[in-house]
Order: C-alpha cells, then sequence, then structure tokens
C-alpha cells in the first residue's frame, strides 16, 4: 500500500471515564494514519501520553530531594482492598457522519516500527489519554481510569464507543475502515500501557508489543519498602510524572479552567504515594496490573534489556510469569538499557513482527511462531539464541560468602556525601573499584554458568541502629569485551521503512572493552526483610537472617571469570541519602549467594 498519499485524520473517542468528574465521558484525541484502502485493515496502537508534547519545567520543579534520612516505621501489617473502576455511560445524541473534519498535522514523535507496518496493510493510532493536550480529563498516571480510556479506542475500532468529529460532540463517526483487530506497540510508559490494556481482556485486542513495560507502578518507584528513583532519574516520583504528562496545561485555556482541579488531585496524588515510608499501599495496588494477569487473552510479545535499570527486568519477569498457562508468550531479552530495538542489525525484529501481526491481525495463513525466549547472549556480538523460559530453573549454584564478619559504615565524610550526590556516577565509578564505603566479596568461576531468574543473598546482618537500608550488585568483573548498554549507529537513514515513506538508522550494540559489566542490583528496606506487607522493627545489635532476591536477568558467565558482589548502604543514583552514624555489620560466615542455573538451551 501506498504511504505518501496516506489518510490522515484525527478523531475524539467518547471514553467510559470521568476523571474531573464534570458530569460529561472525558474525551481522548486519536490521531489516524491509515493507507487509502476500500477494504477493512486492522490497527497498530501506540497508547502514550508523551505524544501530545510534555510539559518539563513543571515536571523538573516537582522533583524531590535524596539528601535525606530513612524513615523509621512504626511496625505494623498492610491492609489492602480490591482494586474499583468507575465507569460512566455515554451522554446525548450525535449526528453520524462519513468523514473526519481534523486533518492530522504532525505528530511529535511516530515510532519507526509503525512506520514499517503502515504501507503493510495497518493502520497508525497514536493516542495520548486522559489528561492530555487536545483531550479531556486528569492525568490519573498509571490506574485503571487510564487504562480504560485507552481500551475505549479500541472498543470504537470495534463499534462499541463512540467517537466526535471535535470536542462539540455534535457529530459522531464510526471506524468504518476497521477490521476490529489490534495490536499495540511502544516503549516504556507506551509498553506499559500495553500491559495494562492486556489485562482487560478487551475483545479485538490480539496482540500487544510491550517494549519495556512497568507491571506493577510500585517496583518503578518503590523497592522492597523503599523509596527509590528510576535508574538515571534521581527525585522523581508519581507527582512529577504527573506534571510531566499533563500536557493540557500547554494549552492557555486548559491551563486558566482547569489546573486548579490538577494542582488539588496532585495535591491528594502527593499524600497517597506516601513517600515518607516507601510502603506499598492502595495507591500502589490501584496500578499494579499482576493482579489482572490472569484476564490476558492476547498474544503477548515483550522486549527488555538486562542493562535498563530505568524499568528494571523484575517488571517483565513478573509479567511473564503471571501469565495464564495458555497465553503464547515470547520475550526478546538483550542487553541493552532502556531502548527499543527494532532497528539492530543483529535481529529481525520488525520483520518478526510484522509476520506475526500478518497472521493475528491479516488472517494470513502462516506457521510462523516466535519461540518463548530469544535471547542476546552477552559473551560475543550478533549473537541470539532461543531458550524455554525466563527464571522456572531447578538448578542452583550456591557461592559461600566468606568465614568472617564485615562492617558497613552508613555515613560518609561531608566532601564525599556532597560529590557523590551532585554527580552520582562517580559514586558508581568508585562504587565499581572498592573505593566506597561497602563489603566487596570476589568469587571465581570454576566452572560456566548460565544465570536464568533471580539470584538470591541468604544473609545475617546487624544494625546498630533501629533501622538500615541494604543496597546490593553483583557484576562479572575482569577487562575485556562487554556489550555496551545503548546501540551505536552504523549507517545514518539507510533503512526504508516502506516505499520510502519514513527511513530510519541501522543500529548495534557495540561490543567494546571495559572493566566490568552490572549483571543485577537490589534495595531493601529492613524493616521489610521478611514481606512486603509486613513493617518489622529493627533492634539495635540484633542478628537478623533472611533471604533478599536481586533484579531477574539472563546471563552467561565464562569459566575463569570472577563474580564481584557488592554491598552497601546508599546508593546515591536509587536510593534516599541517609546519613545516619550506624554501621551494619554482615556476617559472611553464615550468608550466601544462589544463582539459578540453566542446564539446556537451543
Amino acid at each position: 500500500m501506498r504511504s505518501h498519499d496516506a489518510i490522515r485524520e484525527v478523531v475524539y473517542v467518547e471514553s467510559r471515564v470521568d476523571t474531573d468528574k464534570d458530569g460529561l465521558p472525558d474525551l481522548v484525541k486519536v490521531s489516524i494514519i491509515r493507507p487509502r484502502y476500500e477494504g477493512k485493515i486492522p490497527a497498530v496502537m501506540t497508547a502514550s501520553p508523551y505524544h501530545q508534547g510534555t510539559n518539563d519545567k513543571a515536571s523538573d520543579k516537582a522533583l524531590y530531594n535524596m539528601n535525606v534520612d530513612l524513615e523509621v516505621k512504626e511496625p505494623h501489617t498492610i491492609q489492602l482492598e480490591e482494586p474499583q473502576l468507575t465507569v460512566v455511560e455515554p451522554v446525548g445524541q450525535a449526528e453520524e457522519v462519513d468523514e473526519a473534519e481534523e486533518l492530522l498535522t504532525h505528530i511529535n514523535s511516530s515510532y519507526t516500527l509503525n512506520d514499517y507496518l503502515l504501507p503493510r496493510g495497518y493502520a497508525n493510532l497514536y493516542v495520548s489519554g486522559v489528561g492530555t493536550k487536545d483531550s479531556q480529563g486528569l492525568m490519573t498516571n498509571g490506574n485503571y481510569q487510564q487504562i480504560e480510556a485507552y481500551k475505549n479506542v479500541i472498543d470504537w475500532l470495534n463499534g462499541r464507543c463512540r467517537a466526535f468529529t471535535d470536542h462539540t460532540r455534535q457529530r459522531q463517526i464510526k471506524a468504518d475502515w476497521s477490521n476490529g483487530k489490534v495490536a499495540t506497540t511502544g516503549i516504556s510508559y507506551l509498553g506499559t500501557m500495553s500491559n495494562g490494556l492486556a489485562t482487560t481482556g478487551v475483545d479485538g485486542l490480539e496482540v500487544i508489543i510491550a517494549e519495556a513495560g512497568i507491571s506493577s507502578w510500585y517496583n518503578y518507584y518503590r523497592e522492597n519498602g523503599l523509596v527509590t528513583s528510576p535508574g538515571g532519574y534521581p527525585g522523581e516520583d508519581f507527582d512529577s510524572l504527573a506534571e510531566l504528562t499533563y500536557s493540557r496545561n500547554l494549552l492557555g485555556g486548559d491551563y486558566l479552567h482547569h489546573n486548579v482541579a490538577h494542582q488539588a488531585d496532585l495535591d491528594r496524588v502527593k499524600k497517597e504515594l506516601d513517600r515518607a515510608s516507601g510502603d506499598y499501599n492502595q495507591f500502589w495496588h490501584d496500578r499494579n496490573y499482576l493482579l489482572n494477569a490472569n484476564r490476558v487473552k492476547a498474544e503477548v510479545v515483550f522486549t527488555h534489556g538486562s542493562q535498563d535499570w530505568n524499568v528494571k527486568p523484575l517488571h517483565v519477569f513478573n509479567m511473564f510469569q503471571a501469565l495464564p498457562a495458555n497465553i503464547k508468550k515470547h520475550l526478546f531479552y538483550h542487553n541493552g538499557a532502556h531502548v527499543y530495538l527494532n532497528n539492530w542489525q543483529s535481529i529481525d525484529f520488525r520483520e518478526s513482527m510484522n509476520a506475526l501481526l500478518s497472521k493475528k491481525l491479516l488472517g494470513y495463513a502462516s506457521s510462523y511462531e516466535l519461540p518463548t525466549v530469544i535471547w542476546q547472549d552477552n559473551t560475543k556480538e550478533q549473537s541470539w539464541t532461543s531458550l524455554d523460559d525466563f527464571g522456572n530453573q531447578t538448578s542452583q549454584r550456591t557461592f559461600s560468602l566468606g568465614d568472617d564478619e564485615k562492617v558497613i559504615q552508613n555515613r560518609y565524610e561531608t566532601k564525599d556525601y556532597e560529590r557523590y550526590g551532585k554527580a552520582y556516577p562517580t559514586f558508581l565509578t568508585d562504587l565499581y573499584q572498592d573505593k566506597a564505603q561497602q563489603v566487596t566479596i570476589d568469587l571465581p568461576i570454576e566452572e560456566d554458568l548460565h544465570l536464568n531468574g533471580k539470584a538470591r543473598l541468604h544473609l545475617r546482618v546487624q544494625s546498630s541502629t533501629n533501622k538500615g537500608l541494604l543496597s546490593a550488585q553483583l557484576l562479572e568483573l575482569g577487562s575485556k569485551k562487554y556489550l555496551q548498554p545503548y546501540p551505536a549507529v552504523l549507517s545514518v537513514r539507510t533503512l526504508d521503512n516502506g516505499r520510502y515513506y519514513m527511513l530510519d538508522n541501522l543500529t548495534e550494540l557495540p561490543f567494546k572493552e571495559a572493566g566490568q559489566r552490572v549483571i543485577s542490583k537490589g534495595y531493601l528496606n529492613l524493616q521489610n526483610r521478611q514481606y512486603l506487607l509486613e513493617i518489622e522493627p529493627v533492634t539495635p545489635g540484633e542478628w537478623m537472617e533472611f533471604d533478599f532476591d536481586l533484579q531477574p536477568t539472563i546471563y552467561k558467565l565464562e569459566k575463569g571469570t570472577t563474580l564481584r558482589l557488592i554491598l552497601y548502604t546508599t546508593d546515591f543514583e536509587i536510593t534516599v541519602r541517609d546519613q545516619t552514624d550506624y554501621q551494619l555489620t554482615v556476617d559472611l560466615a553464615q550468608s550466601s549467594l544462589s544463582l539459578p542455573e540453566m542446564t539446556t538451551s537451543h
């Protein structure tokens, strides 16, 4: 199909939520680019609150100071209720018309996979959602009101919801070009919305391509009872994200009429997210898609990077594990960071997606099947292998951590504290070179080991005070070539995404010399050492024994390499920067590290 004369139009879908409580269902802007074709076609939909622009200045002002101490929490058990979603009915009558009245002029950031699919017979839909510029409502980041409004676009494509030509709601238009079948695409927040949409079980959603998506928002901004920041963004929390994505404030009229309601909603969010304790609560429970994973009906494609410390690998691991047994699921697990892989040289990802969607959305007869896990081998360049599973290994390799006791001093000298706080990469450099306040244990790998799942620490620890923060990292240590986390451009704008429509760069992860490679990380509040919902006391000088799971991953360690375990308190990139003068003592003789070991692959 020709791309240069594609139909470009805008409609406003009537959602089934009223987030601003004005008595009318919120309208959601849908930007459509579709091939000019007489028959019915499927859609690839990218749900993203970023497409209409972002409010960066307001978001930056909402960032938190991380130079605060860890709170001592009263012991208790957290109680939760079943999340609820209130939906509203359509309001009023509207004349039916045959054509949209608004032409789509531009997309702030189209996705090159969508560009590739457009001339192959798929409409491209970009949906910014409630609380964004040209749409209505409040920014409810991550909850099922936001998900429902995106879902209603799929409902419109299947004749179950209305869309209007503009905000007057006087003229409605049907998606008479749609065959009702939809796939979702996109990375990060976009992949998160794919996860959320899949858990609604909405009819018509045939495939999700969820790239580096969140599966539970608690695990993005919190970890094991701790306030944490996404990798690379110290001080970000849910309210700063709400400011970023509430792009209605970029319109003068909307700012004047709705900013007061937005700020009142932000005040409520700040209280409910409970930044003081870092605990899981109802706010986070309402944004946990794992609770509804049993409702997924679509075929699922995940992509995720072993070096993604923004949306950490736990998100894809948990969703992968939670899906119903009858669902076809696939994971492209690469060695990059928070990045797309549809234009890499080493893997035909976009062609694979076209083959899958041709079968599922266009109805082509095909025996094409993706493997369950497609893993990028970390020991060499441009090498991928199919695996049976992510996690669920029956074999473990356990390492003793030593035969003595080691002390971690929490409080830093002022000059070091200020230096690390101003530039956290300097802290990480010192940490990896054993120059920070840490316990470092080097473990020789005497036989090849293929880690697949969660590394687990069994620790015996005591604190000199009534609280404690414990951080851990696993590294492969040694100067050699490692895959680097960000793709390098091999050739500029040489990938033709379809009949001279859009060009893309050809990229690949560089394979370069480095001193170490991060394998996994983890962060724990010692008051949540046994169970997330149980806050326990920390008694000064009293030994505590517990298991501590690090981020899941798939990683090959070859015979003769060195595995380095680092135990420390404050992480200047991720955790609060507690300056309390206390120390943790680790009984290495009663502590161990267990790695789930894969014994077979394809």
